[in-house]
């Protein structure tokens, strides 16, 4: 990933960031896939009111684990002043699902981030923060 990159030459004029990633096999091992590293990239030098990130990942993917980039994801977003306008973070997590089969740890561990992490992004009064974990059929 390359975001820094991208966007630094819009960053003053740049509002709303959406982001699309799928993780496939074991491309990573976090499907966060180095996005803190990119945010950490652009934190201080933006005008972003809205990120929206949305990451796909394949079910009974043994590869996958939720590392410490989950609370490190928040931390950042909340870092003051990184992010001086950001006003709406959403991030949405795709399992792509195979029909008749077992729940995975992974899934159940995804799933289960709203109660273990993003606590000070929900509370937060300045932020308009939206976490959800779908599933869709492959």
């Amino acid at each position: 990933m390359e975001l820094a990159k991208m966007v630094t030459p819009s960053l003053e004029t740049l509002s709303r960031v959406c982001l699309e990633m799928t993780v496939f096999g074991s491309l990573s091992a976090d499907p966060l896939a180095g996005l803190c590293d990119e945010l950490e990239h652009i934190l201080g030098k933006n005008k972003l009111e809205s990120l929206d990130i949305e990451i796909g990942v394949l079910a009974n993917n043994d590869d996958c684990q939720i590392s410490d980039d989950w609370a490190r994801l928040e931390k950042i977003l909340l870092l003051q002043p990184g992010w001086p306008v950001l006003k709406h973070v959403s991030l949405v997590i795709i399992i792509y699902i195979i029909p008749f089969r077992e729940e995975d740890a992974f899934e159940r561990a995804v799933k289960s981030l709203l109660t273990t992490h993003f606590t000070g992004l929900r509370s937060s009064k300045n932020l308009d923060f939206r976490f959800s974990v779908r599933e869709e059929m492959v």
